[in-house]
């Protein structure tokens, strides 16, 4: 009777509890339950009151909208805070002083946002650059780098373009430093040749003094020492027409074809320079790269989502978002032109600095975006005077919950033993996670390994290696890694010949990539050899970069390896091979086995020093405790006595420890008791010995 009492007076002030809790997650900064909760109370009484009942003669003050108009401002919900706010005049929640304080305020910030909505300009198209390039065409390229970083101070839509031209600036900078270093140099040969030339024709060596004058020439065209030495020699070996003067009209002709080579050297590299220079420009004149949106909402106290959106025609490879000068997320976007993303992230309560940069395919900045953020802060909201004997209430609904909880237990507890409740798993693999015990930290090993290296897991037979594996294959898919996407593939090798091997492997890797939709590629041959494999496979890995948001890493889970040993060593080398080609970086093998073959015939081992190796063994004490005692906790009970001689018996070995506790289990239902004692353990040791003792 007092239960029913008790609940049909909470059905009839059900609308004030709503309010009340919405109210405290409201003061608590869990603005999102608080919304939930005072929409609730809206549902059930829609009219505000300064005086609004509860039940007898209880009232308490009751002003829902103006809360909501708040709770959805500091989630920056501007539109539904605007709505509830002009709900809560149009119900006169401003005849009170405080709420009307409240809205008054509240008011004024959605003006401010309206008015910065409004002002929100789209990004400039041009930019005048022709003083920059009168300072290219006069070669004042440090005054034109030091206005086009003043120009990219003000504009931050080209930023990518300016950084392009200022490169291409300090090149032509450096160039003309060359080019002025290279003169003066020029100038020293030719004050060299000169003398080396006069010395030559004052100790009679003509024909060295000829070539040494038509360098000259070279650099000086107009030097007229070189010109009549060149002309008298000319003419007077003319006649001869001695072979060593063709030697020598030789040797010029080979000196002039090598500077001419120089001189068109320089010609394309100036007119490259200049398509650059006339390419950018354009850019700039015909080109306006957006900016992406930045919007931010309030999930929690100081936890903000970011949301980022980008519309553009350029191909992406990544963007980064940085928080205050950090980076807070990146994101690849290989192949796209338009993408909204999200991102949740604590603000600090002073001026935050949100920066977005977007990257081309060049991996070059092509567009990026700020905006500063203050968490916003409202004046606290008036206290509501409550009549109701709230904490009164409050024992009652613990004292009652807690009476639930208690019966609930029992309930489940005679239910799971009536249906025979036995978790334990013996023979199988172990595939639900909740009864995978032991292995967590060699899970987190592994997880950290695979991104770079292949693994052997080996052990005596029954020691988990395949439940082992199956947890792997879980887990790979949800492991959030800033680089791959992990895509397992679980093979069996058991009873698998070795002229069907590689076909199996490709029918099941087919399998386990169903749900990426890709590309079908011809029909697989019944057998194949390792050519034909990796050629498959590196179609599969091709289309796989193409489908996937991030790279591909396809594990190979190969059980039941040791039947490779049985096989060809040419086959054994096949596989390896596949780990060698190109595409092996989104590869990886995680084999388990009692042992593979690390000797064969010929000197080099298919395997040698290719796996790193992990030997999975026995349970620790504490690790075979928890297998016995976890998985029926609060509906049997073992006995210490009854656990240390499981733990004996078993040798802390899993499968040995799931099959003594399944028959244990079977034993005490049928006794119909939930109590396992040592006497109990005997008695289903001597049951099943002969099998724990070959297990063993």
């Amino acid at each position: 009777m007092l239960i029913f009492l008790l609940f049909f007076q909470l059905q009839n002030g059900k609308f004030n509890e709503y309010y009340d809790s919405g109210i405290q997650a409201y003061e608590e900064k869990n603005y999102p339950e608080a919304i939930r909760l005072l929409k609730k109370a809206v549902e059930l009484r829609a009219d505000s009151s300064p005086n609004a009942k509860i039940s007898g003669v209880r009232f308490i003050e009751y002003y829902p909208y103006h809360y909501l108009a708040t709770a959805h401002y500091l989630i920056r919900d501007m539109e539904n805070a605007e709505r509830y706010m002009q709900l809560a005049f149009r119900n006169e929640e401003d005849q009170d002083k405080r709420v009307a304080e409240k809205l008054n305020f509240l008011r004024i910030f959605l003006e401010d946002w309206r008015t910065s909505k409004a002002a929100q300009t789209p990004p400039v198209a041009k930019v005048d650059l022709s003083p920059v390039f009168e300072y290219i065409r006069l070669k004042r390229y440090q005054d034109a780098i030091r206005l086009l970083d003043n120009m990219r101070a003000n504009d931050s839509l080209n930023t990518d373009l300016y950084s392009m031209l200022i490169r291409l600036l300090d090149e032509l900078k450096s160039s003309l430093d060359r080019t002025e270093e290279f003169n003066a140099q020029r100038q020293r040969n030719l004050l060299n040749l000169l003398e080396d030339a006069r010395a030559k024709v004052a100790s009679g060596q003509h024909e060295a003094a000829y070539l040494s004058y038509q360098k000259v020439s070279f650099l000086d065209p107009n030097n007229r020492e070189a010109q009549n030495f060149i002309a008298d020699f000319d003419l007077r070996e003319t006649e001869t027409n001695s072979e060593a003067y063709q030697q020598l009209l030789k040797q010029v002709k080979e000196l002039r074809a090598e500077k001419e080579a120089k001189d068109r050297e320089l010609e394309a590299a100036e007119s490259a320079t200049q398509i650059r220079l006339e390419e950018i420009k354009t850019l700039f004149q015909k080109q306006a790269v957006p900016l992406p949106t930045i919007s931010l909402v309030r999930i929690s106290e100081q936890m903000y989502q970011i949301s980022v959106q980008y519309q553009g025609e350029s191909l992406l490879s990544k963007a980064i978002l940085k928080i205050n000068g950090k980076n807070a997320r990146e994101w690849v976007l290989s192949q796209k032109t338009n993408f909204t993303v999200t991102h949740n992230q604590p603000l600090i309560d002073q001026d935050n600095l949100i920066q977005v940069e977007i990257f081309g395919q060049d991996e070059h900045i092509l567009s990026q975006g700020k905006t500063h953020f203050t968490p916003p802060a409202l004046p606290k909201p008036p206290q509501i005077r409550h009549t109701f004997p709230f904490l009164r209430w409050l024992l009652i609904v613990f004292c009652l919950l807690l009476f639930i909880s208690y019966w609930v237990f029992q309930r489940n507890q005679r239910k799971a033993f009536r249906l025979r409740f036995n978790p334990y798993i013996a023979g199988a693999p172990v595939m639900r996670g909740d009864m995978f015990y032991g292995r967590e930290a060699l899970l987190k090993q592994i997880l950290n390994t695979i991104h770079n290296n292949s693994l052997m897991i080996y052990g005596e037979r029954r020691i988990g290696k395949t439940s082992f594996l199956h947890q792997l294959y879980k887990l790979l898919p949800s492991v959030e890694d800033p680089e791959y996407l992990f895509l397992p593939v679980m093979i069996d090798l058991q009873g698998i010949d070795e002229t069907q091997f590689f076909a199996h492997l490709d029918h099941e890797i087919q399998l386990a990539l169903q749900q990426w939709s890709l590309p079908a590629l011809e029909v697989a041959p019944e057998s194949m050899d390792g050519r034909v494999f990796t050629q498959r496979l590196r179609q599969v890995i091709h289309d796989l970069k193409n489908a996937c948001p991030k790279a591909p890493k396809l594990v190979l889970l190969l059980d039941e390896v040791d039947i490779m040993n049985g096989y060809s060593e040419r086959t054994n080398q096949q596989l390896r091979a596949v780990f060698m080609k190109g595409f092996a970086h989104h590869l990886v093998a995680i084999m388990a086995g009692i042992h593979i073959s690390k000797r064969w015939k010929s000197e080099g081992s298919p395997w040698y020093n290719f796996f790193e190796q992990i030997e999975l063994r026995p349970f620790s004490r504490e690790q075979a405790e928890e297998l016995v005692t976890r998985p029926v906790r609060g509906i049997y009970r073992y006995d210490p006595a009854a656990v240390t001689q499981i733990l004996q018996i078993s040798a802390c070995k899993p499968y040995i420890i799931q099959k003594l506790c399944v028959n244990l289990v079977a034993h005490v239902l049928n006794e119909n008791k939930r109590r396992i004692t040592e006497r109990d353990v005997q008695y289903v040791y001597r049951e099943i010995q002969h099998e724990v003792e070959r297990a063993v």
